[in-house]
C-alpha cells in the first residue's frame, strides 16, 4: 500500500512539473524582424526566424540596397562627404543573410514572456549593379561611366540578447565577420568606393552591430 501511494505521488509531482513546463512553453514558432539600422546606409532589411525547439533556431534575412544621387543622402553618406567622388546615377544591390542561432539562458517569467542570450554565426551575399557618373578630381567635364556588378560574399559570428512580450520582440546583437568581393569595375572607382567599412566595395574584417524589431506569430 506504502509502496502504492509513494508510486502515486511519483506520478503526481512528475504531471505537475511536465504541465508547468507546458504551460510556460512560449506559444510563437516565427517572427518577422525589421532591422531599422539598415535605413542609414540606403538599405531596408526583412529578417524570418523559425525557432525549432526553445534552443536552436534559423534567420533568412532579404535586403535591398538603393542609392540615387537626387534622393537625400543616408547618415553614412554625410560621413563620408569630402572621400567620394561626386556621383550622379543609381546603384541597386540584393541582399541575402542566413543565420544559424543557438540559444542559452533562457528566462520565461510568463506564458508570453521570455528573454534569451544567442550565438550566430551567419553568411552573406549580396548583389550590386550600378550605372553611375562618377567625376573625378580634374574630370568635371570628363566623367567616367563604368556600368559594373559586384558581388559579395563572407561570414561572421553574432552575439546578442533577445526580449519577447507576447507577439512583440526586440533584439539586440554585435560582432563581425569577414567580407569579400568579386567585381569588374575600374580599379580607380573601386579604390573611391573602399572609403570605410561600410562601403559595398569594402572587404577585409567588417563589424556588424544593430537591433531588430519583431512581431511574433
Amino acid at each position: 500500500m506504502k509502496k502504492n501511494l509513494t508510486f502515486y505521488l511519483l506520478i503526481i509531482i512528475i504531471t505537475n512539473i511536465y504541465a508547468q513546463n507546458d504551460v510556460l512553453k512560449f506559444p510563437y514558432k516565427n517572427s518577422i524582424k525589421l532591422s531599422p539600422l539598415s535605413f542609414c546606409n540606403n538599405s531596408l532589411f526583412l529578417n524570418y526566424e523559425r525557432n525549432l525547439g526553445s534552443k536552436f533556431g534559423v534567420v533568412l534575412s532579404q535586403g535591398i540596397y538603393y542609392y540615387n544621387s537626387i534622393l537625400p543622402k543616408s547618415p553614412i553618406d554625410f560621413l563620408r562627404n569630402g572621400l567620394n567622388p561626386g556621383i550622379e546615377g543609381n546603384t541597386i544591390g540584393y541582399l541575402s543573410e542566413l543565420q544559424t542561432r543557438f540559444y542559452f539562458n533562457e528566462k520565461q517569467k510568463s506564458e508570453k514572456k521570455r528573454s534569451r542570450l544567442f550565438v550566430a554565426p551567419y553568411g552573406l551575399y549580396y548583389i550590386y549593379n550600378t550605372n553611375d557618373y562618377y567625376y573625378f578630381e580634374g574630370q568635371k567635364s570628363n566623367p567616367t561611366r563604368p556600368d559594373y556588378k559586384l558581388t559579395s560574399f563572407g561570414g561572421g559570428i553574432l552575439i546578442g540578447y533577445t526580449f519577447e512580450i507576447n507577439k512583440f520582440s526586440i533584439e539586440l546583437y554585435t560582432g563581425g565577420g569577414l567580407k569579400q568581393n568579386k567585381t569588374d569595375m575600374d580599379k580607380m572607382v573601386t579604390r573611391h568606393f573602399q572609403t570605410d567599412v561600410f562601403s559595398i566595395a569594402y572587404k577585409g574584417i567588417v563589424p556588424k552591430f544593430g537591433f531588430n524589431l519583431g512581431f511574433n506569430f
